[in-house]
């Protein structure tokens, strides 16, 4: 019995199947389609995931099941459906505030990330995404800084004019953030200059230009070829080291026979 269970709830097949069901599921009750076997369906999925996380504490022991990055991944899911079963049997504590409902329905998307750990290389991805952000963050940092620097001057000079984009800070570095993703770059200044004379509507919209040029296209520039060189690299700094460590005994070989090993190189 215990061998069938692991069988079972161990098996990638059958959990492959079980989130392709949960996914189903989800997405035709957002369809609005209230059906029993649906709803059959989903809670099924739900204690499906339960014996799962049961299964794999037991086989493989609970300090050990929860240092794997997925499996806390996994976990966390599972117990964050856990009010969906406390709904199934006393509808009458989870169902007479409208918020938990909502709370339980928002809860339920998150099980989309269950997909992502069957996904071919997705760990060499994190790893090429963590080295990425780690060597552009000083340009983030930077980009972040002008950003804010030119929300302030802007908020400053724009507000009373045009309150919908610089009214406050936070407007104003909103709208200043649109405009380094290139999005609106052009309505926004005819916006602003429209409220001036024609030689200052002229000064304004070099001023705007100077901004994008700087953000939207040196900075956003700089952090995508990080990104890109950093995602698509082989991460081969292992093989590196070895390559090193082999250098290095070929070294020691040669100088108790004698030779220098600069001679070879």
């Amino acid at each position: 019995m215990k061998a069938l269970f692991y069988r079972i709830f161990l098996n990638d097949k059958f959990i492959n199947v079980a989130i392709l069901l949960n996914i189903t599921t989800i997405v035709i009750e957002e369809y609005g389609y209230d059906l029993p076997i649906v709803t059959a369906v989903d809670y099924a999925t739900i204690f499906f995931f339960i014996f799962e996380m049961v299964a794999k504490q037991c086989h493989n022991g609970f300090g050990k099941y929860w240092k794997n990055g997925w499996n806390r991944l996994d976990g966390s899911l599972v117990i964050i459906s856990l009010p969906s079963v406390g709904a199934l049997f006393f509808p009458e504590v989870f169902y007479s505030n409208a918020s938990i409902i909502l709370s339980l329905r928002i809860l339920r998307i998150f099980r989309f990330f269950r997909l992502t750990h069957f996904f071919p290389n997705f760990t060499a991805i994190i790893a090429n995404f963590k080295k990425a952000l780690r060597d552009s963050s000083a340009v983030i940092i930077i980009a972040f800084m002008i950003m804010v620097m030119f929300a302030l001057i802007c908020c400053s000079l724009f507000k009373q004019t045009t309150p919908e984009f610089f009214s406050t800070p936070s407007e104003s570095l909103y709208t200043i953030f649109r405009l380094f993703t290139i999005e609106g770059w052009y309505d926004i200044p005819n916006t602003v200059s429209a409220n001036y004379t024609p030689g200052i509507a002229v000064l304004i919209r070099c001023f705007f230009c100077f901004i994008l040029i700087l953000g939207g296209i040196i900075c956003m520039s700089l952090i995508n070829s990080i990104f890109v060189d950093a995602m698509v690299s082989d991460n081969n700094d292992e093989m590196i080291e070895k390559i090193n460590r082999l250098e290095n005994k070929i070294d020691e070989i040669l100088k108790e026979n004698g030779k220098d090993p600069e001679s070879f190189k």
